[in-house]
């Protein structure tokens, strides 16, 4: 609930109200990614430069001890990758959070800035965690979306750009996620569909 500053837990069969996390009063969740084991909710609250994190064991809540690096920084996405790891995509760029800690926290030589003008950052991650793709755009500039390729390997010291492109007819649109339907093939949310090969 974006305005609500609430996650809310909802009945897939009835579409029901079960319950609600409340979050800090202006925080603005966006975003939101569940672990691969089912235990923990990584939210990306737009308002501010801070992941916070629900523990669904236990219902206790939790955040970053420290905002994400950049000036200013509104995060806007979150995505488990590999094991231990969480990406967290900004209106600066691309964050990389190490959870084998409590509390968890941003791992800052690893952070990626992007110099190109944005607000908005989503992502997609290939099944194989291997390769990440980042989507950067902006609610107030004529250009043309951006499309972001990266190699996120375990070997590598931080993510690594492979390729950049645009995505044409999006300029002044909002909210512009991006999912793999395979590892092949990246749905837009205008509908275009995007061979991952080409990029």
């Amino acid at each position: 609930d974006l305005s609500g500053n609430k996650i809310d837990v909802i009945d897939a069969t009835s579409l029901s109200i079960l319950g609600s996390y409340t979050l800090a009063y202006g925080s603005a969740p966006l975003s939101l990614d569940l672990s691969p084991n089912g235990n923990e909710l990584a939210i990306a609250q737009s308002n501010t430069g801070y992941i916070a994190f629900i523990n669904l064991l236990t219902g206790s809540i939790s955040q970053l001890p420290s905002a994400l690096s950049g000036s200013n920084t509104k995060v806007t996405d979150v995505l488990y990758g590999r094991s231990g790891i969480l990406y967290a995509f900004s209106s600066n760029g691309l964050h990389v959070v190490d959870l084998n800690v409590i509390p968890h926290v941003e791992l800052t030589s690893k952070y990626v800035y992007e110099s190109s003008i944005s607000d908005q950052r989503f992502g997609a991650i290939s099944s194989d965690k291997n390769t990440l793709y980042l989507v950067a755009g902006s609610c107030c500039t004529s250009a043309y979306t951006g499309l972001n390729k990266y190699d996120i390997s375990g070997t590598l010291i931080k993510p690594t750009l492979l390729k950049s492109t645009h995505l044409y007819e999006t300029s002044d649109i909002t909210n512009i996620r991006l999912d793999l339907i395979d590892d092949e093939n990246l749905l837009i949310t205008t509908g275009s569909v995007y061979n991952t090969s080409g990029l």
